[in-house]
């Protein structure tokens, strides 16, 4: 499983978005529209799926299968 996390352009910070997908799922629905209240701003965003920062456990990557 992978935690999803976007970039707050406001903020200039990340943030995680307390989803978690696996790897097929996240292939499947890249371009799934995402809204997420963001912890630093304090809006709520909209992305697409497929501009997430996704965190695996063993590292940290944008968007790609590692």
């Amino acid at each position: 499983m992978y935690s999803v996390g976007f970039f707050c352009a406001s903020a200039a910070r990340e943030f995680d978005t307390g989803v978690e997908v696996d790897a097929d799922t996240f292939h499947r629905k890249r371009l799934s529209l995402v809204s997420a209240a963001c912890p630093w701003c304090g809006k709520t965003h909209r992305f697409l799926l497929a501009d997430a920062r996704v965190q695996s456990p063993d590292r940290f990557y944008a968007g790609q299968e590692a």
